[in-house]
């Protein structure tokens, strides 16, 4: 079940340091909104428990996000893209523990393919432009991976499922009062489905994840490192020519990314703290045909982030100043549309501020951000914010958000399809929203209407003419993005329910974009069966988008029909230390399509046993 939270007061600071214990009792921290805390936003979380039951695959159980819409390449562990509120997929930021994990090699996005939850002891979710705190990539909102474990814990899961699926999972946390360490590993292999429409070959993955986290705090000081590994391989299919949908053929795509960090905190008051974070985070895939090496990508990214808070009363102040660097190499075989052989690098520096204020029941923010690249002219970001009252609590800002080019836009290419553009200019958004947050008893609602303008939109499916190629493009004019969103958790009984549905409607040059769904809902009831079991049971629906059909000239647009995938699971605890569950999804085997020419998968099954020593 997801747990909604309320925009309210800044209540807490953006670096997690609390103290520890044997179960630490953390107050609601939200960390995406802001480096001071939250006022004038929804941020949406997934708390541990539910990240450790989380879907068959760790991608589906992000489909229950409101405005969040995944489009995959066929089967689970391939290209796997999120959208919100209609925005590109590389509008999105990823962070861990507030590191970015966007590839500046993969159009600058996030694989989510490749996610794993190991590690992962919650997550939180926010929609809208937040450059104004994080910068470059999160022009349509935020998405925080968070690692640092709240309590001591022993678990060691295997799974069993179909298309031959084997899921397997350690996870060790040791929390004291100054210090923590955690350890967790996850495995997961499958022989995978077939995505292509015609043929019969299934095309399977394997995911290897591993992470740690370290800390340790003495007097005013505090420290934590933490690493994240990832080894995959995925195979998938071709698309040749002149149909350019997938068929029968021995594809494979192998990936590994590292990403290492280290926090300093100092509390040099009760009214002035202090951190420093480094951190490097590198993105190595390469791709074969045959067995034979094709071509390949590296892309990493250096940070440092040194940021302030101070305290007085009702008001809070944070300045940030922040350095990158970011280097992306491409490897290939050149062909008549170019050498795919360079190396590339982008400098770039940030200055940010926030201000906070608490005024009885009235709040307001004022967030901005300048950054200057040696790519790019200089981009100024901002937020403003405000909320009022306690029950029901209303709520609006406004932001700018900006996005640059990627590499891929801008210098890649795919041989044979398409071209970089190096003369792209920055996109840039403007976004309002405002809604209100209602709790009754075990119930709480919240609805929320979102209007962004989005200029200078980077069209990647352009055909050069002059040069015979698919290229980007700065789109003429303007492009919409508007609609509302609506959650509800509620308790009866024995019964939790979420729910949460969202309208997006999205247009560029008039036109509606593709992949974006105009309807998202989802719906999970978990029932309390007796003290030692329980059953849940949920539905996700989603309304028909368009895709482009290439086959044709010039391209024409086809309509990806709508889909509702249900799910269900059943958990009993067997002992304290022994739990196991079975769960499937997709229970009706819909037939459903995220990508045009892609199947998706049908139903799956999972049994999982679990020992908790």
């Amino acid at each position: 079940m997801l747990k909604r939270l309320l925009p309210t007061a800044a209540i807490a600071a953006h670096v997690p340091w609390v103290t520890f214990g044997a179960e630490l009792a953390i107050e609601e921290v939200v960390v995406t909104a802001s480096r001071l805390g939250a006022v004038d936003q929804r941020v949406i979380v997934i708390d541990e428990d539910d990240v450790d039951g989380a879907a068959f695959h760790a991608a589906d159980s992000l489909r229950a996000l409101p405005g969040l819409a995944l489009a995959t390449n066929g089967h689970r562990g391939s290209l796997t893209q999120a959208r919100v509120r209609g925005a590109e997929s590389n509008h999105l930021l990823v962070l861990l523990d507030g590191v970015a994990l966007n590839d500046p090699a993969l159009a600058s996005e996030f694989n989510f393919g490749v996610l794993d939850f190991a590690g992962v002891q919650r997550v939180e979710y926010l929609a809208g432009p937040q450059s104004a705190v994080w910068g470059n990539d999160a022009l349509a909102g935020v998405l925080y991976l968070d690692t640092t474990p709240r309590r001591d814990s022993s678990r060691y899961s295997l799974g069993f499922g179909s298309h031959g699926t084997i899921d397997a999972d350690i996870e060790f946390a040791r929390v004291s009062e100054d210090r923590h360490a955690a350890l967790s590993v996850g495995r997961v292999s499958s022989d995978g489905t077939n995505p292509a429409a015609m043929g019969d070959e299934d095309d399977g993955f394997a995911n290897t994840t591993a992470h740690l986290n370290l800390g340790a705090s003495r007097d005013r000081w505090q420290v934590a490192v933490a690493a994240r590994f990832t080894d995959f391989d995925v195979d998938y299919d071709p698309t040749p020519a002149p149909r350019y949908l997938p068929a029968d053929g021995d594809r494979q795509a192998s990936g590994h990314a590292a990403v290492v960090l280290a926090t300093v905190h100092f509390n040099a008051s009760d009214n002035v703290e202090t951190w420093l974070t480094l951190s490097s985070s590198q993105d190595r895939n390469k791709q074969f045909a045959d067995g034979t090496f094709t071509d390949g990508t590296v892309g990493r990214r250096d940070t440092a982030t040194l940021a302030t808070n101070f305290h007085f009363d009702t008001q809070r102040v944070n300045v940030t100043a922040e350095v990158e660097r970011e280097r992306i190499e491409q490897t290939g075989s050149a062909s008549f549309f170019g050498d795919p052989n360079q190396r590339q690098r982008i400098s770039a520096q940030g200055i940010a501020a926030e201000y906070q204020v608490e005024l009885g029941r009235f709040g307001v923010s004022v967030s901005a951000r300048t950054d200057s690249n040696d790519a790019f002219d200089d981009a100024f970001t901002y937020r403003l914010g405000t909320t009022f009252g306690e029950n029901p609590r209303l709520f609006a800002n406004i932001g700018r958000g900006v996005k640059n080019p990627t590499f891929t836009e801008r210098f890649g290419f795919t041989p044979d399809t398409f071209i970089g553009n190096p003369d792209l200019a920055p996109e840039t958004s403007t976004g309002f929203e405002t809604g209100m947050v209602v709790s009754r008893g075990e119930t709480t609602a919240s609805l929320v209407y979102f209007d962004t303008t989005l200029d200078d939109e980077i069209d990647g499916f352009f055909f050069d003419v002059d040069r015979g190629g698919f290229s980007a493009r700065n789109l003429d004019g303007q492009s919409r993005r508007k609609g509302a969103e609506a959650t509800l958790d509620t308790r009866l009984g024995r019964v939790a329910l979420g729910a949460s549905y969202a309208y997006v409607d999205t247009t560029a040059e008039d036109v509606r974009e593709l992949r974006r769904p105009r309807h998202l809902g989802n719906v999970d009831a978990r029932v309390q069966i007796s003290p030692r079991m329980s059953a849940n049971l949920g539905i996700t629906v989603s309304g028909a988008s368009l895709d482009r059909d290439f086959s044709t000239w010039p391209a024409t647009d086809v309509e990806l029909g709508s889909y509702r995938l249900w799910r269900g699971s059943l958990d009993l605890a067997l002992s304290p230390r022994w739990n196991v569950s079975v769960g499937a999804e997709n229970l009706f085997d819909e037939d459903y399509v995220t990508v045009y020419g892609y199947r998706s998968p049908g139903f799956t099954a999972m049994a999982k046993a679990v020992f908790s020593p």
